[in-house]
């Protein structure tokens, strides 16, 4: 599951109570209604998305998206778009500053909705089954690798012999960027490799440089990285 914050650009904009007391509670009514529409519409198990925040032109969301493929924003604004455009009014609508997140920051986001009363709903982080870092028998840590500018072969072996890789890890890379990988039938797929360093900062670093150049090969839908440890 791949996770999104963005802000929805849209004209006219609609004018939310920015008071305190009653204006408030009006604000928290309005946002939960915009969501159990939102909800109503657009989650199916797979997706979720929410808005957290109103802003000057519009509103600051976030999602979960459970598809294979990379969220655009020319994509969630024909998704989203048409939902909008009814209850709110809107005539244009337009999504900017998509950018993936982490898991942790996405729970983070339902945690001030709820707390701003914003999703009355539903319980989207037990919904969605995102509720497991909190546990006493792991311990997750997440990240959001740095993807760009896109990682070539020739970097990618550079890299890897500054990290003192062995000749096993070299060969993987050669298969990563071979001529022969067929991205149609690989991408997506599930990938498991046993890496073996010195120390967890050595391991991580060798894990990031195979993450960047799956990405680059456009092997990967997300860019974020899972670290499970103390188990």
């Amino acid at each position: 599951m791949l996770f999104y914050e963005f802000q929805i650009s849209c004209n006219p904009a609609e004018e939310l109570p920015s008071g305190y007391g009653e204006e408030r509670r009006k604000r928290e009514e309005r946002l939960s209604e915009l969501n159990e529409v939102l909800y109503a519409q657009h989650t199916d198990g797979k997706n979720f998305f929410v808005i957290d925040r109103p802003l000057s032109d519009g509103f600051h969301m976030c999602g979960a998206v459970g598809q294979t493929k990379p969220m655009t924003a020319g994509l969630l604004g024909k998704l989203l778009a048409p939902m909008l455009s009814e209850v709110c009014d809107m005539k244009k609508v337009s999504v900017e500053s998509l950018r993936e997140i982490t898991r942790e920051q996405f729970a983070h986001y339902i945690e001030i909705c709820d707390k701003k009363s914003y999703l009355n709903c539903c319980s989207p982080l037990y919904d969605l089954q995102l509720n497991y870092a909190d546990n006493r028998y792991f311990r997750l840590a997440e990240e959001i690798g740095a993807m760009r500018p896109q990682l070539s072969r020739m970097k990618a072996y550079r890299e890897a012999e500054e990290l003192m890789a062995d000749s096993s890890f070299l060969d993987e890379l050669a298969r990563i960027y071979s001529d022969k990988n067929e991205r149609k039938i690989f991408y997506g797929h599930p990938v498991h490799y046993h890496i073996t360093a010195g120390n967890s900062d050595a391991a991580m670093a060798m894990a990031r440089l195979l993450v960047r150049a799956l990405y680059s090969n456009k092997r990967l839908a997300g860019q974020r990285i899972n670290r499970v440890y103390n188990i």
